[in-house]
């Protein structure tokens, strides 16, 4: 479980682990101060801390293990020079997901370059948040959490599957902006390899470094990470800041040359068509990815532009899965949320596979959420089918059921077809809704549940709010046997 002390009655927030080791550095009036952070982390084995020094004072304290759990909460009164005793229950399963298991394509420790928490606490704050599938995306050298796991006792808890985060940084003249960042996963350790076996990336395109990647092992995935850095982009004439260059590490704003992809406007038209330009020899082209994030951590600021440019890119033919990553880095940022909850035929650590994993977020048989947890299927003509699939014909219903824990609102469902909202609905947990949809062509249905951040959430996840995607079904409508891409505008 993961603890969180939160002071009562004006007793500050306690911060545990003030070493330079997991703390982080923040600018406070032009001073550097070094700082821990109000939580502690229990693996449930021996290697959890048996005690904490605590200010005297009032605490509530909050015991979570994701969004699957219960939260439990106990209050401590803390008087100089004496112990106090933390009463406080076991978070327990609250809401059963068979046939799904949870995961965080995107999180780091010691091994990248901007990142100081050492790989052990790494894996204690990933267990303790009941996530179940670390991939290991360390900044340009590949890293394997494996030899960790098993060190502290924990390889029947979470599993884990190594990658890279491939990140470009050095602006070039064929490359004036770079080439962002990507996580390719699984990957093979080259220990006696630069970098442990890293992509080469610097002056290079990403239909180069797809092609490395598929040469490699053709397994792998390639997801584009946090592709906007805010939602500056507007796809409606002047508005449209086509030359703000935004961050580096935002392939999207810039596409390596300086103006950004504008989702209101097909891909092969000027700007746009640089993603689309094939490699003379192998066909390969910078589009050529297999997902990208929707939600990166915390980073609200860019949700709405990436959720467009998906959008987009799906309406165009471009069948991208959409991801729910951490991007994790110090102990203050919150590992395993937002997360992926993978449909796999065996949905225990022990039965995990990276093959498995690897394969649905190829074929988008994935949700990702902050909270809610979903069920979605689209039935017709004798048929049934699920995020990932097609399913044949001009009718079909859409059956979503939503189940949360008591403590993660869930309160608006919004149906999304070709990638306008179509049907926006109140739903409460553990509904099963139901609704006719009629097609008059190829299209693809998401649905998009959310709800408000009660004060019990924002004490455990206070910069994130309950909201779950879904990954598209998509309809044949004319039933030949090829799903023909929608196109923008429905």
């Amino acid at each position: 479980m993961r603890l969180t002390f939160k002071g009562l009655d004006r007793t500050p927030d306690p911060a545990f682990g003030d070493s330079l080791l997991g703390a982080v550095e923040h600018h406070d009036g032009g001073k550097m101060i070094l700082g821990g952070i109000n939580q502690l982390y229990l693996m449930g084995t021996d290697n959890d801390p048996a005690y904490a020094i605590l200010p005297a004072g009032h605490y509530r304290i909050y015991a979570t293990r994701g969004p699957e759990f219960s939260l439990e909460q106990a209050e401590l009164n803390v008087v100089v020079g004496n112990d106090a005793v933390l009463e406080i229950a076991s978070p327990v399963r609250a809401v059963a997901t068979p046939g799904f298991i949870s995961a965080d394509f995107h999180v780091h420790s010691g091994p990248s370059f901007d990142t100081v928490m050492p790989p052990a606490a790494r894996v204690a704050t990933f267990v303790a948040e009941g996530a179940e599938v670390l991939v290991a995306t360390e900044h340009e050298t590949i890293f394997d959490f494996q030899d960790v796991i098993n060190r502290l006792g924990v390889a029947d808890r979470v599993a884990t599957i190594t990658g890279s985060e491939i990140t470009g940084e050095v602006q070039t003249d064929r490359t004036p902006y770079t080439l962002g960042h990507a996580n390719a996963f699984p990957l093979e350790v080259q220990p006696f390899a630069f970098r442990r076996g890293a992509f080469a990336n610097e002056n290079r395109r990403w239909r180069e470094v797809i092609d490395d990647l598929r040469a490699r092992d053709a397994v792998a995935v390639i997801q584009l990470n946090h592709a906007r850095r805010d939602d500056r982009f507007a796809p409606d004439g002047d508005a449209w800041d086509e030359d703000w260059t935004g961050d580096r590490g935002s392939f999207l704003d810039h596409l390596g040359v300086g103006h950004s992809f504008n989702a209101g406007i097909p891909i092969t038209e000027a700007g746009n068509a640089r993603l689309v330009e094939r490699d003379s020899v192998t066909g390969t082209r910078d589009i050529d990815f297999d997902a990208m994030e929707i939600l990166n951590g915390s980073a609200k600021e860019a949700e709405t532009a990436l959720r467009r440019d998906w959008l987009s890119l799906i309406a165009q033919g471009f069948r991208l899965t959409g991801t729910a990553n951490s991007d994790s880095h110090t102990v203050w940022e919150q590992v395993g949320m937002p997360r992926n909850m993978v449909a796999v035929a065996d949905d225990t650590i022990q039965g995990f596979a990276a093959t498995e994993i690897a394969d649905a977020v190829r074929e988008g048989r994935l949700y990702g959420t902050t909270g809610p947890l979903l069920n979605v299927s689209l039935n017709g003509s004798g048929a049934s089918a699920s995020m990932g699939d097609t399913i044949s014909g001009a009718q079909a219903t859409l059956r979503v059921r939503v189940a949360a824990a008591d403590w993660v609102d869930v309160s608006s469902l919004n149906v999304v077809v070709n990638g306008e909202i179509v049907l926006t609905v109140p739903i409460t947990r553990d509904e099963l809704f139901e609704v006719q949809l009629s097609f008059e062509k190829d299209s693809f249905v998401i649905v998009e549940v959310s709800g408000e951040a009660g004060a019990d959430y924002q004490a455990v996840y206070p910069k994130l709010r309950p909201y779950a995607f879904s990954n598209p079904i998509y309809v044949d409508a004319n039933s030949d046997g090829i799903w023909t891409a929608p196109g923008l505008g429905g």
